[in-house]
């Protein structure tokens, strides 16, 4: 798996994440790769409840 999605001799110079799913369980008929590039992280420390965005709203 290349370190940049789609670039295979590039350096990776964000935080990427690759995701992988087949259907049927082991297989590959039907396969979903997704891709994420990390936008923002905090420490525990710094949110002990977490980000507000995962706050449960009443």
């Amino acid at each position: 798996m290349a370190a940049v999605p789609g670039k295979p001799s590039a350096w990776a110079d964000d935080a990427y994440i690759t995701l992988t799913t087949c259907h049927p369980k082991f297989s590959n008929r039907e396969r979903l790769v997704v891709h994420g590039v990390l936008e923002s992280a905090a420490s525990k420390a710094e949110l002990p409840e977490g980000p507000a965005v995962l706050a449960s709203r009443s």
